[in-house]
């Protein structure tokens, strides 16, 4: 499983890609503005950071990952599903699936 996130995120940064990247890290939001989630690989958390098109930041919100999952390195949103975020978990090679709340 671990190897297939590895391959989709490596194709998901090719130059070829970009598009398709783009709405995998930010999500539009009903009101203009723009998600964007990130993750805290050293403290075993994840951030949804709220920005206008202009990128002023509106919210910042920082919240630890599921039990089981350690370092995650990578996050991007669910597509198809714009308010679940998908995240590796290096540490512990598990991939989890949350709500965002947004």
């Amino acid at each position: 499983m671990r190897r297939s996130l590895a391959l989709a995120l490596y194709l998901a940064v090719s130059a070829r890609w970009t598009g398709y990247v783009e709405r995998m890290l930010e999500k539009r939001l009903a009101s203009g503005n723009i998600a964007v989630v990130s993750t805290g690989f050293n403290d075993n958390t994840y951030t949804i950071t709220v920005v206008t098109p202009a990128g002023i930041e509106v919210s910042n919100v920082t919240s630890a990952v599921p039990g089981g999952c350690t370092s995650p390195p990578h996050a991007i949103w669910v597509l198809g599903d714009e308010n679940k975020v998908l995240f590796s978990c290096n540490g512990s090679d598990n991939i989890f699936v949350v709500d965002s709340g947004l």
